[in-house]
């Protein structure tokens, strides 16, 4: 777990200035991604889309851990309520990035990172498995 949370941390730097950049240069090669990650009016994911269908819920919760700045998820489904709150451990330092001052204004009506701590030990924590999730929701 150490080596894991090491190698995590190994990348801390270069996963700020990549957002950092890729915020600054709106989008830069992900122009279009980025502008559809801006929309507060963005369907969710149509994978996860049909997940909350199953469920036959009026309103749900998501909470996407992991999130970055921007979340890719999306933020409305079809006669459903979605509460959707975003959290990511780097939360403190997108929040520094996204204070600069032509952020603001892409940022209107999004829901932002923020850090929040598990009751769960770390060690119960799948990172690996955690990552590939992550990797498969940010394709869709």
């Amino acid at each position: 777990m150490q080596e894991q949370l090491s190698r995590w941390r190994s990348g801390v730097g270069s996963e700020i200035q990549f957002w950092s950049d890729l915020l600054r240069h709106k989008g830069g090669a992900w122009a279009e991604e980025f502008r559809s990650s801006l929309n507060p009016t963005r369907p969710i994911d149509p994978e996860l889309g049909q997940i909350i269908a199953r469920l036959g819920k009026s309103e749900i919760s998501i909470l996407d851990v992991g999130s970055g700045p921007l979340t890719t998820l999306g933020q409305l489904w079809p006669d459903v309520r979605i509460s959707l709150t975003t959290a990511d451990p780097l939360a403190a330092a997108y929040s520094r990035i996204l204070d600069a001052p032509l952020a603001g204004i892409w940022l209107l009506g999004l829901p932002l990172a923020r850090r929040i701590r598990s009751k769960a030990p770390l060690a119960r924590v799948n990172l690996n498995a955690l990552s590939k999730r992550r990797r498969q929701l940010n394709r869709c």
